[in-house]
């Protein structure tokens, strides 16, 4: 019984990590660090609450929910990389 227990424990925000770095990533903080606002943070979480409501009323399973998230993650990495190559 103190196995199941300890095993909860360690899995317990799984379902929030995805989403909290995507909103922090769409707000416009560097995944790397030195670059980011509060205000852009708030925006990022704002944005992704709104996505997680669409999802929600579409009825997509979790699964789902996390591939959407991490393509959000994507993304954004993508547009960072290609606005540090332009400079």
């Amino acid at each position: 019984m103190g196995s199941s227990v300890i095993s909860m424990v360690c899995t317990m925000g799984d379902a929030y990590l995805l989403p909290a770095i995507a909103a922090v990533v769409l707000g416009g903080t560097s995944i790397l660090g030195r670059r980011g606002s509060y205000l852009g943070t708030v925006a990022g979480v704002m944005l992704i609450t709104l996505l997680q409501t669409i999802l929600s009323v579409m009825q997509m399973p979790a699964f789902g929910r996390q591939i959407v998230y991490g393509l959000v993650i994507i993304m954004m990495l993508l547009l960072y990389g290609r606005e540090r190559l332009q400079r």
